[in-house]
């Protein structure tokens, strides 16, 4: 097993950027999922929400089992799909020109 991190600078403040992380309408915009069973106050930790994905024809059901929120700087979550199973960190913090850098 390795970790995988990428790092992205984005031109809006981190309060934006959590919104899309977040909110399940952006989250569906941005991350191209559609919610299932996500409550109304999500994220919050303990929280199992499914989203509804697909790889090509396949169609699949992500599930979404939060374990850290720290608004707006700090989101972590286990995401398992079918036999996937990977542990998901945003990290999010201020740059000098008003934007964003996001750890992923």
């Amino acid at each position: 097993m390795g970790n995988v991190v990428v790092t992205t600078l984005i031109g809006a403040p981190p309060e934006r950027v959590w919104r899309a992380l977040t909110v399940p309408a952006e989250v569906s915009a941005w991350d191209g999922v559609a919610a299932v069973a996500v409550a109304a106050d999500y994220p919050t930790v303990g929280e199992h929400a499914r989203w509804r994905t697909a790889l090509g024809p396949l169609r699949l059901v992500l599930h979404d089992r939060i374990s850290v929120v720290d608004p707006p700087v700090r989101f972590a979550a286990r995401i398992d799909v079918g036999f996937v199973h990977v542990e998901e960190e945003y990290r999010l913090a201020p740059t000098p020109d008003g934007g964003t850098e996001l750890v992923t």
